[in-house]
């Protein structure tokens, strides 16, 4: 520990030289470096901890971010980061919170590792919805000008659903414990998701405004139902092409799994204005060819509505393919996500049931 000496630590003896001090501080860093060491430090550092009574002791956070010695100080500092960025969204905090996640006790406690992660998560949430809500109240007012600030621009709009959903997952998988146990945790991660609703809602207001007084359709941006015959169709001539449908995969979850492909392939991403209404009946079947000629949308009673193309009403899955079949211009093999996936061994592993990418149809000359 650098500087004064706390007075609540004033009783415990330190070393006073400098040549003292160092050689203590080398000692515990190899100490937890050494793999087949650390667990004899966790353990000693824990006694250390309950006889000197550091737990119940009121240290500045300061001090608290140098040091990694015992593991209450690690507790002390988690709710001191998850205080503060309650109060206010500090990138500074956000910061030391990400250095903490490869630091001595996150590595050695899962637990710790999961929570500074789910609190770095909400941080970014809360600073990209300061970020963008202070956008939105110069936003431009014309579709186009909002598709490239939601999806183009260096810091897009969208990776404010990045950030929710990073946070989202990790608050799903974190364990919680007893009630009551992470209370501090738990407002943090409250606040997060109300900024994040306050901040979609008045997106999604302005969205919707812009819309109606731009008169669909929308020029100068590519609609879905044009996706087949502009993006798809010119290609069904050089050779097999797979044409991947996954229901609900946002912009910024397309964004992300071409951020994790790059590497390996020559990708290209451009959003597109949806189908309205815009639900898995309606949005699926825009992608359908021929829906750029005449899609429209039709009720097929018991308060459903379906996409009907040229006379022919697509109400399902069933119909989608069907429709596919007989309009795509090329043989089409059709397959579920599960139908390319490795079988499973007896031991579970080979299909991975988190996957989120789900092929339906592969169409190809």
């Amino acid at each position: 520990m650098k500087g004064q000496i706390p007075a609540s630590l004033a009783s415990v003896p330190v070393a006073n030289s400098v040549g003292g001090k160092d050689s203590c501080v080398r000692l515990v860093q190899t100490w937890r470096n050494r793999r087949d060491l650390r667990d004899s430090y966790v353990k000693l550092a824990n006694q250390v901890e309950d006889e000197i009574g550091l737990g119940k002791l009121d240290l500045p956070v300061e001090l608290l971010q140098r040091n990694e010695t015992f593991f209450c100080v690690e507790r002390a500092l988690m709710v001191q980061v998850e205080t503060g960025l309650f109060k206010a969204a500090n990138p500074a905090l956000l910061q030391l919170a990400q250095q903490r996640l490869s630091r001595f006790w996150a590595d050695v406690k899962p637990e710790v590792q999961a929570r500074w992660a789910l609190i770095s998560s909400a941080a970014e949430v809360l600073i990209e919805a300061e970020r963008v809500g202070k956008a939105i109240k110069q936003a431009p007012a014309t579709i186009p000008a909002l598709l490239k600030a939601y999806t183009d621009d260096d810091e897009p709009w969208c990776l404010l659903d990045t950030h929710h959903r990073n946070m989202e997952s990790r608050h799903y998988s974190f364990d919680f414990g007893g009630s009551g146990d992470h209370p501090e945790l738990e407002k943090l991660i409250t606040k997060a998701e109300q900024r994040y609703t306050e901040v979609g809602s008045e997106l999604a207001k302005h969205f919707m405004t812009a819309y109606q007084k731009a008169k669909p359709p929308v020029k100068g941006v590519l609609q879905q139902r044009e996706v087949f015959e502009k993006k798809v169709k010119p290609l069904l001539g050089d050779g097999k092409v797979a044409y991947v449908w996954v229901d609900a995969l946002r912009f910024e979850m397309a964004r992300e799994l071409s951020r994790l492909l790059k590497d390996d392939f020559d990708l290209s991403l451009q959003p597109a204005v949806g189908t309205i209404p815009t639900i898995t009946e309606i949005g699926m079947a825009a992608l359908l060819p021929k829906a750029n000629e005449s899609a429209k949308v039709v009720a097929v009673g018991g308060g459903k509505v379906a996409l009907d193309i040229g006379g022919t009403v697509i109400k399902d899955r069933k119909d989608r393919v069907a429709f596919l079949r007989e309009n795509a211009g090329v043989t089409v093999f059709e397959a579920k996500r599960e139908d390319l996936l490795p079988e499973a061994n007896e031991e579970g592993e080979g299909r991975h049931p988190g996957c989120g990418v789900d092929p339906h149809y592969l169409p190809g000359n």
